[in-house]
Parts: structure tokens; sequence; C-alpha cells
């Protein structure tokens, strides 16, 4: 990874290993994916495809997102996760995502966290690299949930 002031280069790679399985690595990164691509998008075999790691990567940004924001903000959610859902559709035998669908779900201790996560939630959305990387459709089905109970919760 290389920064400057108004830039960071990332750097990843594909080591293809027979058939249609592939191994992704980063420079920065101590682990490896394994990946398959099929003849239609989504993989084969039960592993992850380059799909399947864009939509995680939907979700992961996001997700890193909420957590700065919320951060900044005190707030501190029980738990939290974030589905993301792709819609492809084949336009002319290529095929691209057509709508992207996130749903995060954040659980907080009190109802006064509300106000706070719609801040981070909005926060979030803004502060997304790879969202603003699309030409798709991206709906957001935030869920906030309170738990006053939570054994997670203050």
């Amino acid at each position: 990874m290389r920064k400057t002031n108004d830039h960071i280069v990332l750097e990843s790679g594909v080591n293809w290993l027979h058939g249609r399985k592939s191994i992704l690595y980063a420079k920065e990164v101590q682990t490896t994916i394994c990946t398959t691509g099929g003849a239609l998008p989504g993989g084969e075999d039960r592993e992850w495809s380059s799909e399947h790691l864009f939509l995680a990567a939907m979700a992961g940004g996001y997700t890193a997102g909420f957590m700065q924001a919320a951060a900044q903000l005190k707030m501190h959610p029980v738990h939290f996760t974030c589905d993301a859902v792709g819609t492809l559709e084949n336009n002319a035998g290529h095929w691209r995502f057509w709508q992207i669908d996130l749903y995060p779900r954040i659980v907080v201790p009190g109802t006064s966290d509300r106000a706070l996560v719609a801040l981070a939630d909005v926060t979030a959305r803004e502060a997304c690299p790879v969202y603003h990387a699309l030409n798709t459709e991206v709906i957001f089905h935030t869920s906030i949930i309170v738990e006053p109970n939570h054994p997670s919760g203050t």
C-alpha cells in the first residue's frame, strides 16, 4: 500500500491454480482467498466467486464506515450485521450488477441511541469508496433494534 496526501494505492492479484480455481492475494495481507469462476456469475463448488467478494466488499465498506462514525459519536452498538444481496442482469450476453441491497442490522441498548445510529448510517453511506465507484443502484434497508436488556448493553 502506498499513501500520499490525496491517494491510497492498493494492490492485489490472482494466481491461477487449475481449471477455474484461483488464489487471490495482496502484498500487505497475510492471508489468501481461494475463488472459483463458473460459466455464470456466482462461482462453482460452493467456493467464493469474484461476485461474492464484491458484495462482501460492499457490506464491509459500509461496516467499516459505520463503526468509525459510531466511535466518533461515542455510540456503542451491542450487535451489528450487514447482509448484501446482489441482483445481476444479462444484457446482450454481458452480466452486470443491476441492484445491490444492503441490510445493516444495528442493535443498541437504548432508544436514545437511535438518532446516533441514523447519523452513523448516513456517514457510512457517504464514506464507502466501493459504493461510490458504482453505476448501480444501491438500496439500504437499515434496521435499528433497541434491546435494553441485551447482555452486552450497559
